[in-house]
């Protein structure tokens, strides 16, 4: 992808409710990110990875916990991350995923692709699992991407929009031709919010959503 108008997911599906003043800022954000980027949650993402890619497993979790509970900080920031990291975890055993999620059989990877274009713009969608399994007797596809914010947590509206994202992404970068996309396994999981967010099935509204948010990204991006 070599585009020059690039936004990531998360706040794209925000831009689309979000006030003018907001919508600029949302561009100034991802026509000028910070070159600083600090990781945050590494370790609790990857815990929380690992769990689910062994049905759920609290002992990843405990896993995590045990580790985060072993640093010693040697800075504020990571004395935060550290406290914060722990939460995280905890937060992630009280979310209420799909019936289920958490019995059908699936093979787990990482994705290949990043993103993808629409209208003209690079989402960076990056799940954080891609997961397939097969039911009733098809093949089938999914992802999850986990949102991990303790200030920012992600409304209903939002997450759907991300969700769905996720699927779009799948249809153009992962799906097989024996294979379909579940909306129910294409999940926003925002972790501090406590919320498990499927992509919707009715999805059409959503398509049109997000292709009109990116067209007006790019009429607003040479003023931000």
């Amino acid at each position: 992808m070599t585009n020059s108008f690039t936004i990531s997911i998360n706040p794209l599906a925000e831009f689309i409710n979000a006030t003018p003043a907001r919508k600029l800022r949302i561009i100034k954000e991802q026509k000028f990110p910070s070159k600083f980027i600090v990781s945050r949650y590494r370790i609790a993402r990857n815990n929380m990875v690992s769990s689910i890619r062994n049905q759920f497993s609290e002992t990843d979790i405990i896993s995590g916990l045990e580790r985060l509970n072993g640093i010693k900080p040697k800075s504020d920031f990571q004395t935060n991350d550290v406290k914060n990291s722990i939460e995280a975890l905890r937060a992630f055993l009280k979310l209420q995923f799909p019936n289920d999620f958490k019995t059908i059989k699936c093979e787990f990877s990482k994705p290949e692709a990043k993103g993808f274009i629409l209208e003209g713009v690079n989402i960076i969608v990056s799940p954080d699992i891609i997961l397939r399994g097969n039911k009733n007797g098809k093949p089938f596809v999914g992802g999850i991407k986990f949102h991990i914010s303790k200030s920012k947590k992600i409304n209903e509206a939002t997450g759907k929009y991300v969700a769905h994202g996720i699927k779009l992404f799948l249809k153009k970068t992962e799906l097989k031709s024996d294979e379909i996309i579940l909306p129910e396994y294409c999940l926003c999981v925002d972790v501090f919010g406590e919320r498990v967010i499927q992509s919707p099935k009715k999805d059409d509204e959503f398509t049109i959503g997000l292709s009109e948010a990116c067209e007006e990204i790019k009429r607003l991006w040479p003023t931000a």
